[in-house]
């Protein structure tokens, strides 16, 4: 097992329960893949003025020493669309600042099936 892994691993042990629940199959692509693409919903506080921008700008800055590359930052919702190692997925399970964090998957649009 590559020492960053043991290492994040180690690390998911001390996380709290104040971030989201990570799916079981993502954990395990990532163990045997290294990385893997993810859509992470940012947790955002419209009432205090905070901006979609400003919650996915904190979000990118706790996960600055963290493996990752940003593939798309949606403008108007609260998602983000990241490629991440497993020391990333630690900091975004241990977030309060995230609440959901899935596989990004390829879905085939078949407009035949829609009549």
């Amino acid at each position: 097992m590559p020492a960053f892994i043991a290492v994040a691993l180690v690390a998911l042990a001390a996380v709290t329960a104040s971030g989201p629940q990570i799916p079981d199959d993502l954990w395990r692509h990532l163990r045997e893949n290294g990385q893997a693409r993810v859509i992470v919903k940012i947790a955002h506080d419209a009432a205090t003025g905070e901006t979609v921008a400003d919650a996915q700008e904190a979000v990118l800055k706790l996960l600055s020493q963290s493996r990752h590359r940003v593939l798309r930052r949606y403008s108007s919702s609260p998602f983000l669309a990241l490629e991440i190692g497993v020391d990333a997925l630690v900091v975004l399970q241990g977030s309060p600042k995230v609440e959901s964090v899935v596989p990004d998957v390829e879905v085939e649009f078949l407009p035949n099936r829609l009549r």
